[in-house]
C-alpha cells in the first residue's frame, strides 16, 4: 500500500483537475461498459427463440459468470489503484512491474477456477440448482462448459483494461470493447439463427469475442511506445512486493465479491424455485438492470482511478472532492438513463420471446428497479469503491458480506418464498441490502479521508 507521497509543501498540478482529461478518461469507460453490457443482453435476447426454458438456462449460468467477472475484476482493480497510486508518486518504474505481476496472477487464477469448472461440468449446475427444471439444466450445462473456456480470456482483458485505465488511457479499452461485442453479436447471429446451436451457439460466439479481446489487450500492452506495459512478462517472475501490495487491495475486494455473488446464486435459487416464468422474468429484469447501472459502473471504475491518483499524490482534499463529484454524476446519469429506459420498456420487453407470464413479472421488477436505483445505489457502490481507492478495503469487504447474507439472502427468502412475492420479492431484498451498505460507507468516508490526511502530516 503507497501511502500519500505529499506531506506539506508545493503541490503539483492534478492532472484530473483538466476537464478535458476527466471526459477522455470518463467517456470511453462509459462507452466500453455500455459494450459490455450488450453481450449478456444479445445472449439472453437471441436464445430467447428457445423460450423460458432457454433463457432460463443462460440466466442461470450468468450469474456464476458474474460472480468470476467480479473476482477478475477485484484483482483488476487491485492492479488499478497500486498503478495509480505508483503513477501518482511519480513511481513508473513500479508501476510497470505492477502491471505485468497483475497480468501474470490474473492468468494463473484463470486458468484454475476454468480447468474445476471444465472437470466439474453438470455435477457442478446440478449442485448449486439442483434438479428442480431439467429443461433447463439441459439447456445451461453445455452453455457453461463453453463459457468456462472463455474465462481466462476474459479475466486478461479485465486485467489490460484496469492497466491502460490507471494511466489514463481508457480508450482502448472501449476500441476493443466494440469490436468484441460485433463478433459477439455477429456470431451470435451466425450460430444461433443459421446453425441453430442454440445456447451453445450464444456461448461459442461469446468465447471467440474474448480471445478476441484477451488478445488485443495483449497486443496493445507489449508495445515498447506505452509507457506502462508489460514487456518483460517471460519468463515470469513472481515479485513478493508488489504482489502483497496488489494482494492487499484485491483480496479482500476479491472475497467480497466471491461472497457476494455467492449470495446472488443463492438467491438465484430461490427464484429456481418459482417456475420458468419467473427465472425468465428475473432474467429480463438482470439485463435491463445491466443498461440502468452502465453509469454507475463508468462512475466507479473512473473513481479507483482517479482517487487512487490523488491519494499517491497526497492530494486528500482533492480526492474528498472527486469521491462527492462522482457519486452526484452516477445519480444523475442513472436517473436519465431510467428515464430514457421508462418510455422503452414496452418495445424493449416484446424483443423477449418469452411467455406472458414472465413479460408481466418483469415489468413490475423492472418498474421498482427504476423507481429506486438512482437514490441509493450510488450511496452502495460509489463510495465502496472510493473507501477501496484509498485502501479501506477490509471494512468494505465485512460490511457488504454481511448485509449479502443477513439482509439480502434473509429477506430474499421471506419475501419471495414465505410472502410469495417470487422474484419480485429477491429485488426487494437487493434494495434492502443497497440500504444497509449506504448506511455504513457514507459516514465512513470522511473518517477515512482524515485518517489519511492525518497521516500525510506526520
Amino acid at each position: 500500500m503507497i501511502r500519500p507521497g505529499r506531506k506539506r509543501g508545493k503541490m503539483e498540478e492534478l492532472y484530473y483537475k483538466n476537464k478535458k482529461n476527466m471526459f477522455l478518461l470518463v467517456f470511453p469507460i462509459f462507452i466500453e461498459q455500455l459494450l459490455n453490457a450488450t453481450i449478456g443482453i444479445a445472449d439472453t435476447m437471441m436464445v430467447s427463440s428457445s423460450g423460458d426454458a432457454g433463457v432460463s438456462g443462460v440466466s442461470n449460468i450468468d450469474v456464476i459468470s458474474t460472480l468470476l467477472v467480479r473476482v477478475f475484476s477485484a484483482f483488476a482493480t487491485g492492479a488499478t489503484v497500486v498503478i495509480a497510486q505508483c503513477i501518482g508518486a511519480g513511481d513508473k518504474d513500479r508501476a510497470r512491474r505492477t502491471a505485468r505481476q497483475s497480468m501474470l496472477l490474473i492468468t494463473l487464477v484463470a486458468l484454475t477456477i476454468s480447468t474445476l469448472f471444465l472437470i466439474g461440468g453438470r455435477g457442478f449446475i446440478e449442485l448449486i440448482y439442483g434438479e428442480k427444471n431439467p429443461a433447463v439444466t439441459d439447456y445451461a450445462v453445455p452453455y457453461f462448459m463453453i463459457c468456462a473456456c472463455s474465462y481466462p480470456f476474459m479475466a486478461i482483458f479485465q486485467t489490460g483494461s484496469g492497466i491502460m485505465r490507471a494511466t489514463g488511457k481508457s480508450t482502448p479499452p472501449m476500441i476493443v470493447a466494440f469490436l468484441m461485442n460485433l463478433i459477439n453479436v455477429g456470431g451470435n447471429a451466425v450460430f444461433i439463427y443459421l446453425f441453430k446451436m442454440e445456447t451453445k451457439g450464444a456461448a461459442l460466439a461469446t468465447l471467440i469475442s474474448r480471445i478476441f479481446a484477451a488478445l488485443a489487450v495483449v497486443i496493445l500492452l507489449i508495445s515498447p511506445k506505452r509507457e506502462i506495459n508489460i514487456r518483460g512478462i517471460f519468463p515470469p517472475r513472481l515479485e513478493r512486493s508488489i504482489l502483497k501490495a496488489i494482494f492487499f487491495i484485491s483480496l479482500p475486494t476479491a472475497a467480497e465479491h466471491a461472497l457476494f455473488n455467492l449470495g446472488k446464486i443463492i438467491v438465484q435459487a430461490f427464484v429456481n424455485g418459482y417456475g420458468e416464468a419467473e427465472i425468465a422474468a428475473n432474467a429480463i429484469s438482470n439485463n435491463i438492470f445491466s443498461i440502468t447501472i452502465i453509469a454507475a459502473q463508468t462512475m466507479n471504475l473512473a473513481t479507483t482511478t482517479v482517487v487512487g491518483y490523488c491519494v499517491g499524490k497526497g492530494f486528500i482534499e482533492e480526492s474528498k472532492k472527486y469521491t462527492v463529484k462522482f457519486a452526484v454524476a452516477d445519480a444523475v446519469c442513472m436517473l436519465g438513463l431510467n428515464l430514457i429506459i421508462l418510455p422503452l420498456m414496452g418495445p424493449l420487453l416484446k424483443l423477449y420471446e418469452v411467455t406472458p407470464e414472465a413479460v408481466g413479472s418483469a415489468r413490475i421488477i423492472i418498474l421498482t428497479m427504476l423507481a429506486v436505483t438512482p437514490f441509493i445505489h450510488p450511496l452502495a457502490f460509489n463510495i465502496g469503491y472510493s473507501l477501496r481507492a484509498a485502501g479501506d478495503v477490509k471494512y468494505t469487504m465485512t460490511v457488504a458480506v454481511v448485509s449479502m447474507f443477513f439482509v439480502r439472502v434473509a429477506l430474499g427468502y421471506v419475501f419471495g418464498t414465505v410472502l410469495g412475492l417470487g422474484a419480485l420479492g429477491t429485488w426487494l431484498s437487493m434494495y434492502a441490502d443497497w440500504v444497509v451498505r449506504a448506511a455504513f460507507y457514507t459516514p465512513r468516508i470522511w473518517a477515512r479521508h482524515r485518517k489519511i490526511k492525518n497521516l500525510a502530516r506526520d
